[in-house]
């Protein structure tokens, strides 16, 4: 069984929120029991969850499997957090909790294995990875109750910006960001090869989020974008303009 496949995303969601409850996180060993007493508990907890949230059907084993892997996702999270400075991030933030998307499908997953193939060397991607992590864990999906989260990141000419911003993108596809607008610039040529750029590297065709430019936003949506499942991601590129 393929335990990254999207059928078992709310598994995972459930594990997470478990694992990251800020009053009293479970530990992998209540998880692997679903903070249940018992074996046969935990049987009972994944036929109801079958019938009442559409859970994939699952036995024993396969829900052992499924936080073993999220442990080994929330490990080498960890990891890449602790063993390179090679960038630095400033500010008065706390980190979120989000996490590294372990499925071959995410958007993540399927850039970092377009990057390997294309001829990055597994060192840059890692520190790719942990930067982006780094910079993702600063944000907030919810600003309703803390004001909007502002930050800049300077890179040198030629320094890999671009894959960089693509992969805090990816990353942030996967964790629930739905729309990312890039500022391209004051040349119309330039805005449109930025977001060409960024949607072939993206839009990869075995993810499982699809990706839709926007390159002249306006208020009269099509009825066809509305029906759009809520795995689109809306790339918006903006051409600057002085007055």
């Amino acid at each position: 069984m393929e335990y990254t496949d999207i059928e078992f995303d709310d598994v995972r969601v459930w594990i997470q929120k478990k694992r990251n409850n800020p009053q009293k996180p479970a530990s992998w060993d209540d998880l692997m029991l679903a903070c249940k007493k018992s074996e046969n508990e935990l049987i009972v907890f994944l036929d109801t969850k079958v019938e009442d949230d559409d859970w994939p059907r699952m036995s024993i084993n396969d829900w052992k499997e499924i936080v073993i892997q999220q442990k080994k996702a929330e490990e080498e999270t960890i990891r890449f957090g602790i063993e390179s400075e090679a960038a630095i991030i400033h500010g008065d933030y706390q980190n979120n909790i989000v996490r590294i998307s372990q499925d071959k499908r995410s958007s993540w997953q399927t850039y970092k294995k377009g990057l390997l193939d294309g001829g990055f060397k597994q060192q840059t991607v890692s520190e790719i990875e942990r930067a982006s992590l780094s910079i993702l864990r600063r944000l907030s999906l919810d600003t309703s109750s803390t004001k909007p989260i502002k930050g800049l990141v300077i890179g040198n000419v030629q320094s890999g910006k671009t894959a960089n911003m693509a992969a805090l993108m990816a990353m942030a596809a996967d964790c629930g960001w739905n729309m990312f607008i890039v500022l391209s610039g004051t040349i119309e040529n330039l805005r449109k090869q930025t977001e060409n750029r960024l949607f072939e590297d993206l839009n990869k065709p075995n993810c499982r989020i699809n990706w839709y430019p926007l390159d002249h936003p306006s208020s009269r949506v099509s009825r066809i974008r509305k029906r759009m499942p809520c795995t689109l991601m809306k790339l918006i590129t903006v051409t600057l303009l002085y007055v």
